[in-house]
């Protein structure tokens, strides 16, 4: 082509080279100084792009704004959409279908050589701008496969091959790419247009067809110093991780009565340990993530980029989804682990004589249904929790939504909740959506959390102080062994002696206490606590599961003094029977001290076994220990004890 060179210098150095160039005349370079913020109040808050124009003689067509105007863009909108591609910091994504004949008939085969203008002192500068061309092959001497050059074209309708059956080539995909520099902030490299050309064929014309074209904007930093300070976070917050999860482990191995170590014990140990790592990933991701927020929302010269498609983000990925895995293991294991509890309710009820009008004498039966109801509002607070889902997810819902606080989540520094409604819109980014989502989520499960401790077990209702109440009313003990020697108490025998009763009865025995005319409720004389932590002693364990194995395992008939009642049952029935009898039997003559190798203290637990939930003195074979529990201990056991796991569960959930 013949150049007309008269807008230039007369220096023919000052030329635009048509030659292809090397990467290292295209990237890596430091010579523009120049400062960009993300103000796009300001000229620095925009990429001012330049081109100037050639037609295909080389006729020169003049100088045009494209970041004013959009002239690189295959796809057409309103000025003010196309202009936000150059706003600097902005990812910007548009992508349209356009008709081959459009092509061919409506577009010029023009040529574009664009440059970056920017002022220096009052003066006006040019930085040339490098494309490069991904389905231009031409290996170099250095072995690159890319072409870099100077000068790039949207339709070329004028070249093609009749007999390959092209017509031309378009456009198909331009992608601009901007890395920011680590030795300065708000400084930059060249930018780097990508562009990717795809043909027009004779039969695409024929059938009038239509073909895609995309403008992406992405910009880039160098993240070796933040994956490596990330790295460092993981570790030391991963060691202090597993001196936790070994403290853990030890607490269990003496709970569940294990001496060595076995296959049971590694599962356990690898489950903690899933636990603690889901945790510190969260917490990891959370902080990282809000950092990028609050830093790109609020810097004004360039010094953070969000990461796009590289070590850090995929870095970022796998830290999430290593977090949700690991966390639904715990999950799994928290459920597996409520099904496994023995629990026991032991009836403090005794038969009563009664006579009837003739004089004769008799017994009356204990009720079971005390007994069943107990056991139903156990059943009712197993899934109670500190938060409420619906609650939670509505709220959630409603700031996102309602509110539109998603439009921070958008990978554009100045996005407001109440954005101008252009045609192209910031796409979300991955790790700002995870903080928006998340830090809402957290926020108002802290609210509710607050308000479940501080307002509603207060002073509208505690189910957990409701159940212990239910106990002692009901005069049934709640026996919970939550590991093999360890589990929880729940002292409800009645003061009263008795509660199968009529309403009357019932209320003057409830008067009778509120006068102060009973004994308190606690476990021992005069005290009141009613709720334990307790470790069990050996002997205690193997005569349960004595007891336990006959009617689970199908023992001797014993129905030869069975009542005619209980006769008349099946003998699997009877011997469950006779076995829950004799369990009721036992763990309440252990309650009251009346087997010699089998017996407990009752105390205080020390400050730092409370603190590391843990005993240190090792399981007595006779002696077990009753630890007073001013609160319910027993949730450990339940979804409201192990709100932690569950909330952290959900915020995954939910961002994914």
């Amino acid at each position: 082509f013949e150049r007309d060179t008269s807008v230039f210098s007369r220096d023919i150095s000052t030329v635009p080279a048509l030659r292809r160039l090397t990467p290292t005349e295209v990237l890596g370079r430091t010579d523009l100084n120049y400062d960009f913020t993300v103000d796009p109040a300001k000229d620095s808050g925009w990429l001012r792009v330049v081109a100037f124009k050639f037609s295909a003689n080389g006729t020169f067509l003049g100088k045009v704004d494209v970041w004013k105007t959009g002239e690189l863009q295959v796809c057409k909108s309103d000025v003010r959409s196309m202009r936000q591609a150059w706003e600097f910091g902005r990812e910007y994504r548009l992508s349209c279908s356009v008709r081959v004949r459009e092509l061919v008939h409506q577009w010029d085969t023009v040529f574009l050589d664009p440059y970056l203008e920017y002022e220096v002192n009052g003066q006006t500068q040019l930085y040339s701008v490098a494309i490069r061309v991904t389905n231009t092959l031409a290996e170099d001497t250095s072995g690159n496969m890319y072409s870099y050059v100077r000068r790039l074209h949207l339709v070329d309708n004028l070249s093609g091959s009749r007999t390959a059956g092209v017509i031309g080539t378009y456009l198909s995909r331009l992608e601009l790419t901007v890395s920011a520099r680590l030795d300065s902030d708000g400084k930059i490299f060249p930018p780097l247009l990508t562009a990717t050309y795809a043909s027009l064929t004779a039969d695409m014309y024929n059938s009038d067809g239509v073909v895609t074209s995309v403008l992406n904007t992405r910009y880039t930093h160098n993240y070796r110093q933040v994956n490596r300070s990330l790295g460092i976070a993981v570790g030391v917050i991963g060691g202090l991780g597993m001196v936790y999860v070994v403290l853990k482990i030890n607490s269990w191995r003496k709970r569940a009565g294990g001496v060595t170590i076995d296959l049971f014990m590694i599962l356990k140990f690898a489950i903690f340990w899933f636990g603690i790592t889901a945790n510190i990933f969260f917490l990891i991701i959370l902080i990282v993530s809000l950092y990028w927020l609050i830093a790109w929302r609020n810097q004004d010269v360039l010094f953070i980029l969000l990461p796009y498609n590289n070590k850090l983000n995929q870095a970022f990925l796998a830290y999430f989804a290593t977090a949700f895995s690991c966390k639904a293991i715990e999950i799994i294991h928290l459920v597996t682990s409520q099904t496994m509890c023995d629990i026991f309710f032991i009836d403090w009820e005794r038969p009563k004589s009664t006579s009837n009008n003739k004089g004769e004498s008799g017994v009356q039966g204990v009720s079971i249904w005390r007994t069943y109801f107990v056991a139903n509002e156990w059943n009712e607070i197993q899934t109670i929790r500190k938060t409420n889902i619906f609650v939670q997810l509505f709220s959630v819902l409603f700031f996102l939504e309602v509110l539109n606080f998603k439009q921070f989540a958008r990978a554009d520094p100045n996005s407001e909740r109440d954005p101008q409604h252009y045609e192209v819109e910031a796409p979300f980014h991955e790790i700002l959506r995870f903080a928006v989502g998340a830090s809402i989520y957290v926020l108002i499960g802290i609210v509710q959390y607050l308000f479940e401790i501080l307002v509603y077990t207060r002073f509208i209702e505690d189910p957990f102080t409701q159940f212990v109440d239910l106990c002692s009313i009901s005069n049934v003990s709640t026996f919970i062994m939550s590991q093999k020697l360890f589990g929880y108490y729940i002292h409800g025998r009645s003061v009263h002696g008795f509660a199968d009763a009529n309403l009357a009865q019932l209320a003057l025995l409830m008067q009778k206490e509120e006068n102060d005319l009973r004994g308190q409720r606690g476990l021992l004389p005069d005290t009141s606590t009613q709720v334990f932590e307790m470790t069990l002693p050996r002997t205690l364990r193997t005569a349960y599961n004595k007891l336990y194995s006959p009617p689970s395992q199908g023992g001797k008939d014993n129905a030869g003094g069975a009542a005619a009642a209980d006769a008349q049952l099946e003998p699997g029935m009877r011997k469950s029977i006779e076995g829950y009898k004799q369990l009721n039997n036992f763990l309440a003559a252990f309650i009251n001290r009346d087997i010699g190798d089998c017996d407990y203290e009752v105390r205080d637990r020390p400050l730092l076994e409370r603190v590391l939930d843990m005993e240190f003195a090792d399981v007595s074979e006779t002696k077990g220990t009753f630890y007073n529990d001013d609160g319910h201990g027993f949730d450990q056991i339940l979804f409201y004890g192990n709100e932690m796991s569950l909330f952290v569960f959900d915020v995954l959930l939910f961002t994914m």
